[in-house]
């Protein structure tokens, strides 16, 4: 199967490495390796009154891990190379979110989650850290730096913060940007 038009699919993620996911709109999801172009298939199952299109996806940095919003405060992150599911992480903080990214190497994800960036280890579930971001308006993306250990943080208030991540977040410094314009962009 090929991706000739955007209609082809519902949403795409991307590895660091050559590694992307399609969110197609039957409720498949492939993970596709670009060097071996080796397609693994996920059935995904969306909750009640959500549509494909605002499924919220994360893969890893190398490719391994991906997760997906299943609703309801539960993600599942899914081992690709075996094709099965790893985890369940259902926390509180994940009623409503709106984007989500690994975190070290795979061992945590990273939500924006109301007036909160929250970062939950994939193997308990637990909360690990809270940032209490001051950004005026809702998250619309996040992305972190493996090799820094720095969470970027994009507001709808025109504005980005730069987070060093370690044992007690802190902030380094706050960008300000153009306006966006609701609705016309989105990131997954």
């Amino acid at each position: 199967h090929s991706v000739k038009r955007e209609e082809d699919f519902s949403w795409i993620v991307l590895s660091a490495g050559s590694t992307f996911a399609l969110g197609m709109p039957d409720g498949r999801v492939e993970v596709r390796n670009g060097a071996t172009n080796a397609i693994t298939e996920i059935r995904f199952r969306l909750p009640p009154n959500t549509r494909h299109e605002e499924a919220l996806a994360a893969l890893s940095r190398n490719g391994r891990w991906l997760a997906l919003n299943h609703g309801e405060g539960s993600v599942t992150v899914w081992n690709v190379e075996a094709g099965r599911t790893e985890h369940t992480i259902r926390a509180p903080t994940l009623k409503k979110f709106t984007e989500m990214v690994f975190g070290d190497e795979g061992t945590t994800l990273v939500f924006a989650c109301g007036d909160d960036v929250c970062v939950h280890d994939i193997d308990t579930g637990k909360l690990l850290a809270r940032i209490r971001h001051r950004h005026r308006d809702w998250v619309m993306s996040l992305a972190y730096s493996h090799a820094a250990r720095l969470l970027a943080i994009g507001s709808f208030d025109d504005t980005a913060s730069v987070w060093e991540i370690d044992d007690s977040p802190t902030e380094r410094v706050v960008l300000r940007g153009h306006p966006i314009t609701r609705g016309r962009y989105r990131s997954v």
